[in-house]
């Protein structure tokens, strides 16, 4: 079974929600937040981590699940795996955001979420934090990345998550794609390499 849950909540018209790409509407940065009328609804990281989870188990009695995604996407699945290092069995990602603290897109979203004086809130929204702060996932982290993705050095910053885990003890392999951009023609070509990679990994 394949769950694509939505990148945010919809139709709510909260104040910037529909002004950038990468803030509010389709871009939640699968979080909970804290600030006024966000906090209200913007609560993807427990919809995904915990009520999505528990009716997949409860409803369709799925016990072995896994998580993967897209970009902010990616970066979400990764934060997912590291703080419940037990819960998914396995966990992939396109071209994920994996140092949302240094990228300008975090910048902007990330104090309006969570507000401007929580930065160790902001740390646990970080895939590269959370490996500095001692997080680990007990397998591997498996990241596809196209080699001229136009974000790559500008949001993404791959390598310094690399030399983080790699300090860390995590278990990282990187997938370069030569040529393959940040788009979603990247995913569909490779698409199917993570669902059998997934499958494999829960038939162990």
């Amino acid at each position: 079974m394949v769950i694509c849950p939505d990148t945010s909540p919809r139709g709510l018209h909260l104040p910037g929600e529909h002004e950038f790409f990468y803030f509010g509407s389709g871009a939640s940065s699968y979080l909970d937040a804290t600030t006024d009328g966000y906090k209200d609804h913007y609560q993807m990281y427990s919809y995904i981590n915990e009520e999505l989870y528990t009716i997949l188990q409860n409803e369709f009695g799925i016990e072995k699940i896994s998580i993967f995604g897209h970009s902010m996407g990616g970066h979400g699945a990764i934060t997912m795996a590291l703080k419940n290092p037990n819960k998914y069995k396995s966990v992939s990602a396109f071209s994920p955001v994996v140092n949302p603290l240094k990228s300008s897109w975090g910048h902007y979203a990330l104090p309006r979420f969570l507000g401007n004086s929580n930065e160790n809130i902001c740390r646990q929204y970080g895939s590269l934090q959370l490996i500095e702060d001692g997080y680990k996932y007990p397998g591997k982290l498996f990241i596809d990345q196209g080699s001229s993705d136009e974000y790559l050095n500008v949001h993404i910053h791959l390598d310094e998550f690399q030399e983080a885990c790699l300090i860390k003890g995590q278990d990282l392999e990187i997938k370069y794609r030569d040529g393959y951009d940040h788009s979603y023609f990247y995913i569909a070509t490779f698409i199917e390499e993570h669902i059998k990679y997934h499958n494999d990994m829960i038939t162990e």
